[in-house]
């Protein structure tokens, strides 16, 4: 039998379709269990997340487990999930560090790569444009931006000005469940690595879609990634020196993501997400590999080295970050604008997209008779193409069909 492995987060279906394709076994929970992922796999959803995956999984075959999305903000969860089982990935001791803010961006400056200035209270803010972001980051929510403006009279405050916001004080911006973070404007990307005994080799780029309309999204929301992305000298230099200066200093292991803006000044370090990334199934359909065929390498067999990885990976027949892709590929989540239960021609063409097929053109399909909430994800939708710009448009027609199926 293919050994096991356990796939926990807010979404497993892709993780879980790399470890099929890796040659193993996915059970997974997360807050779907969605009817693509239930068809290839053992799918269970959690009601209490993330506290109710503890019990959850104790049912669970023996064996390894990874996490996905949003889950890296429970350390401690993490931590007592990996007393029971192997982890393939990085223990709450490294999450604490690599997601503290103002520790990541003292490292990234310190070994001259580029990062967006901080704040820890509003009064500390310089005139300027700024970002109003959680602590506990997931997907884009809850974010908020907003202009500082200098106090037009000695002795007056300067004022906060909304944006993308819906601040209405100042006074209410400074938690400690917030941060602030200075904008930066550019293409939001994002870099994925894989990491091991210090080291990190990039696996490839792409850029990210954050809160088009066409989606159902709204504000920093994000919806999909587009790519691989052709990187020149100068850039790839760049991303491939923050993935070496992260690596180090703070000893990740396998996969990890690193979100940025990219300009014409360079790479703007936004965050990083060590585990397997939304943007990774994306490479993987660009080259036809498995990213968890070489997260149970680089965490499992701790001996080797990281040129042994990259002698493996360029064994895969994988769109390398220094060549053109054959094709560009997209992929586009789709959120619900109201409340709905979907339509009979939704639900006939969701019947219709669960084929089996080892790269889809539709996942994360929903049961039938789920109700929708307005901003809720309702599938993921995927397009392939000569460019960036013939993607995403094809992903816009996509979206809006199921919009208008929905």
């Amino acid at each position: 039998m293919a050994e096991p492995l356990i796939i926990l987060g807010a979404s497993a279906r892709a993780a879980a379709f790399s470890a099929l394709r890796a040659g193993l076994t996915p059970w997974t929970a997360d807050l779907f269990a969605d009817a693509d992922l239930a068809a290839r796999c053992t799918a269970q959803r959690v009601a209490h997340y993330p506290e109710g995956l503890l019990e959850l999984i104790r049912p669970a075959p023996a064996g390894p487990w990874i996490y996905t999305g949003a889950l890296e903000n429970h350390p401690g969860l993490i931590d007592r999930i990996a007393r029971e089982r192997p982890l393939w990935g990085n223990l709450g001791t490294v999450l604490r560090q690599v997601r503290n803010p103002a520790l990541l961006r003292q490292t990234l400056v310190e070994a001259g790569c580029r990062c967006p200035r901080l704040g820890e209270s509003f009064s500390t803010l310089t005139p300027g444009v700024w970002m109003r972001k959680p602590r506990r980051s997931a997907g884009g929510a809850h974010i908020e931006k907003f202009a500082v403006c200098a106090a037009a009279e000695p002795g007056e405050r300067q004022r906060a000005i909304p944006v993308v916001s819906s601040l209405s004080k100042h006074d209410d911006m400074a938690t400690h469940n917030h941060y602030f973070q200075e904008f930066v404007a550019g293409e939001p990307s994002g870099g994925v690595f894989l990491a091991a005994r210090g080291a990190a080799l990039l696996l490839g780029v792409t850029r990210q879609l954050v809160g088009s309309t066409w989606a159902g999204a709204n504000n920093f929301q994000y919806v999909g990634s587009v790519g691989p992305v052709l990187l020149d000298n100068r850039e790839r230099q760049a991303w491939e020196t923050t993935g070496a200066c992260l690596a180090s200093r703070f000893a990740l292991t396998g996969l990890f993501g690193v979100d940025a803006i990219v300009n014409e000044d360079g790479v703007f370090v936004i965050e990083v997400n060590p585990r397997y990334t939304a943007s990774v199934e994306l490479l993987e359909r660009a080259g036809n590999w498995s990213a968890l065929a070489l997260q149970k390498l680089a965490c499992v067999e701790e001996h080797r080295s990281m040129q042994n990885l990259e002698q493996d990976f360029q064994h895969t027949p994988q769109a390398r970050s220094d060549r053109p892709a054959a094709k560009t590929y997209g992929k586009a989540i789709v959120y619900a604008t109201k409340q709905t239960h979907g339509s009979d021609a939704f639900w006939s063409f969701v019947a219709q997209a669960n084929s089996g097929e080892a790269w889809p053109m539709a996942a994360d399909l929903p049961n039938r008779g789920e109700a929708f909430q307005p901003g809720q994800p309702v599938l993921t939708v995927f397009a392939e193409g000569a460019n960036e710009s013939q993607v995403t448009q094809q992903l816009q027609v996509e979206a809006s069909r199921v919009l208008d199926l929905l």
